[in-house]
């Protein structure tokens, strides 16, 4: 009988024990308090901008956007840390910046950055945009010298006078106007011309030597001289070229005087163009420049058809 007592007042307590844990777990005495007692989560701001890079033309401006997400309080941007080639200037409207970077007149190509840093009453982003510079005008100084270096390296720089000599020398011929032997003559002094013009115009000036240009080229792209020098490298070239061409202008002439139907050539002046290197092209004295289309006057009209010429171009 005292077993069963025993046993009976264990399997009572642990009834009684389970009880007790069922009302510590009651819900008006709950673990998790509600969910609108949380606290705000709070996040870091960030900007994007608008660009990855700039590459921009002197006395050009661009002007791109920055973006900021989850900003606290008051925007501001520092651009103070900018001391480069150009200006930098920003307006800031809620959370969007606007940035104009401007260039003036350059004398060279540049890389450089712009720091900005912008700011909220918490966070500070900061980072940097590339910037390519283009010294426009330069890169046009450029591309007359390479022209002019590739013409003297082919022999090419007074075709379009050799060709209008020739063409006088065949107009007259099929006209009637000269004998056969005249015509020999006049191509033979038309060589002995080119010669003389070749000598002078390429050779004898060492400033006009293609190897002399490709270092001033490369100095120019490394930064080593500026786009004024670069400038006076260009008429040098073009001043000996122009000078050179005094024997074929003399020959050429020789030549139209023989017809009244082939005009004389007033003058020759080097230039290089698009359209390719000319002593005609460029020379208000033969006529004048339409928009990117070079019209020749009326007289000269024989030299729009030279200067179109297969063998000019070539």
């Amino acid at each position: 009988m005292k077993l069963k007592a025993l046993y009976c007042a264990i399997a009572l307590t642990q009834v009684t024990a389970c009880g007790g844990g069922s009302e510590a777990t009651s819900p008006d005495d709950s673990v998790n308090p509600p969910t609108g007692n949380n606290p705000p989560v709070t996040k870091d701001m960030t900007v994007t901008s608008s660009v990855e890079s700039i590459t921009l033309g002197e006395n050009e401006d661009v002007t791109f956007t920055l973006t900021a997400l989850d900003e606290t309080g008051t925007l501001s941007v520092n651009l103070s840390q900018y001391a480069g080639i150009g200006t930098v200037t920003s307006t800031i409207s809620g959370s969007t910046i606007s940035v104009t970077y401007s260039l003036s007149t350059l004398d060279n190509n540049a890389s450089e950055d712009i720091p900005i840093t912008v700011n909220d009453s918490d966070d500070e982003v900061a980072f940097n945009i590339p910037v390519s510079a283009i010294n426009t005008s330069g890169e046009v100084t450029l591309n007359k010298v390479k022209t002019l270096r590739n013409a003297i390296e082919q022999r090419s720089v007074y075709n379009d006078i050799l060709l209008a000599a020739k063409s006088y020398t065949a107009m007259q011929y099929l006209n009637g106007e000269i004998s056969k032997s005249t015509s020999i003559k006049q191509s033979e002094s038309l060589a002995s011309a080119k010669s003389e013009s070749f000598l002078w115009g390429f050779d004898v000036y060492m400033d006009v030597n293609v190897g002399r240009i490709d270092e001033r080229i490369a100095n120019y792209e490394n930064r080593q001289i500026a786009e004024p020098e670069l400038e006076t490298l260009f008429y040098s070239i073009r001043d000996k070229l122009t000078n050179g061409a005094a024997y074929l202008i003399e020959a050429a002439n020789e030549i139209a005087v023989q017809s009244g139907s082939t005009t004389p050539f007033p003058s020759y002046i080097v230039s290089a163009s698009p359209l390719g290197v000319s002593g005609f092209i460029g020379n208000e004295q033969y006529g004048s420049w339409e928009g990117n289309n070079w019209v020749f006057k009326t007289e000269y009209q024989l030299l729009n058809n030279v200067v179109n010429s297969p063998c000019y171009s070539n």
